[in-house]
């Protein structure tokens, strides 16, 4: 859509820092898409974009993909976690897991999803990573993966665009904008 709508635009993105607000706000980015934090400064503006749940995923002919997922066998797996750059140390599953008084065997850390997805499709870990991720068609054309229920309650959450507020009225902002959320449909 962008190259056919816009074909002159040149987009570049980057990894989230601890610092993205600062960033936004000094001019050096236009628009974030993250996941929805708290309260964000007054200065800044979001409008959510996509609702979000967690998938698990392993290769095709991996012998758990023939059972059904127990939360011991999900426990007992191999896992790949991602930590995205500048994000929390901790990831979602493990909180989960570290409330019931469970843990599991981590054998991988990678910033990106994209990552953690190769890894899982040429061995016999398991991943669990956002729902739209794990089942993008031109993603799963490339490499075949089973996509598995996990077997406790991950919250999701929501994707947001954040932008300045001096962005507000710019049309090109606005197009943009537009642009995330009629690719990113909010499930409501």
């Amino acid at each position: 859509r962008l190259t056919r709508q816009a074909p002159l635009l040149d987009v570049q993105v980057e990894p989230a820092g601890r610092d993205v607000f600062s960033q936004l706000a000094a001019g050096r980015l236009d628009v974030l898409v993250v996941p929805k934090v708290g309260r964000l400064p007054e200065d800044l503006r979001a409008a959510d974009l996509l609702r979000e749940r967690f998938l698990s995923i392993v290769r095709q002919g991996h012998p758990v993909a023939q059972q059904k997922l127990t939360l011991r066998r999900f426990c007992a797996l191999q896992h790949v976690v991602v930590y995205p750059l500048g994000g929390e140390a901790d990831s979602l599953v493990s909180r989960v897991l570290t409330q019931r008084g469970l843990e599991r065997r981590i054998v991988v850390r990678v910033p990106y999803f994209e990552s953690a997805r190769r890894i899982v499709g040429e061995t016999d870990y398991i991943a669990t990573i956002p729902a739209s991720l794990a089942n993008h068609p031109a993603s799963r054309r490339r490499l075949p993966l089973v996509c598995l229920e996990p077997p406790l309650a991950v919250p999701g959450f929501v994707l947001q665009a954040v932008w300045h507020r001096r962005h507000d009225d710019d049309p090109l902002q606005r197009w943009l904008r537009d642009l995330l959320e009629s690719i990113l449909v909010v499930s409501r």
